[in-house]
């Protein structure tokens, strides 16, 4: 449950940062240096084929569905067709805002996803821990934040830590858990963010994994649209149809949206939760190796 003072610091950052990110663009966008440098990345695709070779035994581990580059991962078949692959190379310019910095980091994308009108993209993002500090330091303060959090593990947390940084805030946390990939460890909810008070709603709302390597050189960053029926579809309309009322009971919406959606079984959302959960649980990363 949302505490007051959390309540009220969120309404103010939100609306703050709507007026002073006007000219910026929406989460997980960066601006390019005017004179973007090529790199030696490239882009691939990989889609799902029929398998032509007998399941395995048993006691056989299935290969994963995806390779790239040291970091693999299985899904099930009803969530995409499936992945586009690339080098994200770092930023050209050092005196961008927070949110426009990083190191050169890799991207796998989903294609296909069963929510194809979202304003996420579901995305697998796994950035260097040791460039990210170096490049970013409110990057750097947010691995070190993840890494107290996984101590703990708490299930009413006040925030939690988030890469990449957005020009956004983050507004609820629901369905908290922490999970186990094979070589690290994160947390998984579902959140929304946004850059002032609106409606929960299936446009927004995504699942996100956010952890570490069990060496702590990689940091894994999962986004993933989420929906739930019971949710409106976008949020243009406020709860009652009035912005200026909406606005002041924001903090009182916002808490009673998180012990709803808390309460929701875990099959009822779109994806089901266990779907996803179970693409986290067989990530790999090891890059490099």
């Amino acid at each position: 449950m949302l505490k007051t003072a959390r309540s009220i610091t969120l309404v103010t950052a939100v609306l703050g940062l709507a007026l002073a990110s006007l000219a910026c663009n929406l989460p997980g966008s960066q601006a390019p240096p005017e004179e973007p440098t090529p790199f030696p990345a490239t882009s691939t695709t990989q889609s799902q084929q029929p398998s032509q070779t007998p399941m395995p035994l048993p006691s056989e581990t299935p290969s994963p569905d995806v390779r790239f580059e040291g970091i693999s991962f299985s899904y099930d078949d009803s969530l995409a067709r499936g992945v586009k692959t690339a080098i994200v190379p770092a930023s050209q310019y050092s005196d961008a805002p927070s949110w426009d910095i990083n190191p050169e980091y890799y991207e796998i994308e989903l294609d296909g996803y069963l929510l194809p009108e979202h304003f996420h993209k579901p995305m697998v993002r796994v950035f260097p821990v040791e460039e990210y500090r170096q490049v970013s330091p409110a990057a750097g303060e947010t691995i070190t934040a993840l890494k107290s959090f996984l101590n703990q593990c708490p299930q009413r947390p006040e925030d939690i830590p988030f890469l990449p940084l957005w020009n956004a805030a983050q507004m609820l946390q629901v369905k908290v858990s922490c999970l186990d990939f094979k070589n690290g460890r994160g947390v998984r909810f579902a959140t929304q963010y946004g850059q002032a008070a609106n409606p929960i709603n299936n446009h927004d709302l995504f699942y996100t994994f956010q952890g570490l390597t069990t060496d702590e050189k990689y940091y894994v960053s999962v986004v993933l649209p989420l929906s739930h029926p019971d949710l409106p579809p976008n949020g243009d309309n406020p709860p009652g149809g009035d912005w200026a009322a909406f606005s002041d009971r924001f903090a009182e919406y916002i808490e009673k949206m998180e012990q709803q959606l808390d309460q929701y079984p875990d099959e009822s959302f779109h994806p089901a939760f266990n779907l996803l959960d179970d693409l986290i649980k067989t990530l790999e990363i090891t890059p490099g190796v």
